[in-house]
């Protein structure tokens, strides 16, 4: 599996004031690490269109950007549901055995004995750790804990877990 040249990192919200400024939603652990991004990338029409920062400030999973050519309040409404990516030799560096989510979800998934459980298809954050959904002929729960996830290849785009701890959807109440 490729790794991607984009990763997300954020998606616009609302305008913050009536001079263009941008509110957004971080994707990152640690938004505070887009401060010193000088160029960021919305997808349109299928391609990526580099924008260049003017200011960032961040924290608590909110950024707030400023980007030439957005300087109205309507320029900065019109970019609101907009995803904003960074290259992935911007974006800040991992820890050891960490992943990007863009590069995990659409992985397939096996149990320790090889058996195909489905494919990654969603990344839940829920502060404790994070939760797999796997999408196959079951949907399962899995946390992303140690004792669960116990191989990510990411360049062979295979997640080795012990199926052992995971939950079906059914057993999911709301």
């Amino acid at each position: 599996m490729p790794k991607l040249e984009f990763l997300v990192v954020a998606e616009i919200t609302r305008p913050h004031g009536v001079a263009g400024e941008l509110k957004a939603r971080s994707w990152s652990d640690e938004p505070e690490r887009l401060e010193g991004v000088e160029r960021v990338f919305t997808l349109e029409n299928g391609a990526y269109v580099a924008r260049k920062v003017l200011g960032c400030r961040a924290g608590a999973g909110i950024v707030r950007w400023r980007w030439e050519g957005v300087d109205s309040f309507e320029a900065a409404n019109a970019l609101r549901g907009t995803m904003v990516y960074v290259r992935r030799e911007d974006a800040a560096p991992l820890e050891p055995g960490a992943h990007y989510i863009a590069e995990l979800e659409g992985c397939t998934v096996v149990d320790v004995t090889g058996r195909r459980l489905g494919v990654l298809a969603q990344v839940f954050r829920t502060g404790a750790n994070d939760v797999y959904l796997v999408r196959g002929d079951r949907d399962l729960y899995l946390p992303a804990i140690g004792k669960v996830v116990q191989n990510v290849d990411i360049d062979a785009g295979i997640i080795t877990v012990d199926a052992s701890m995971t939950l079906e959807a059914e057993d999911v109440k709301d």
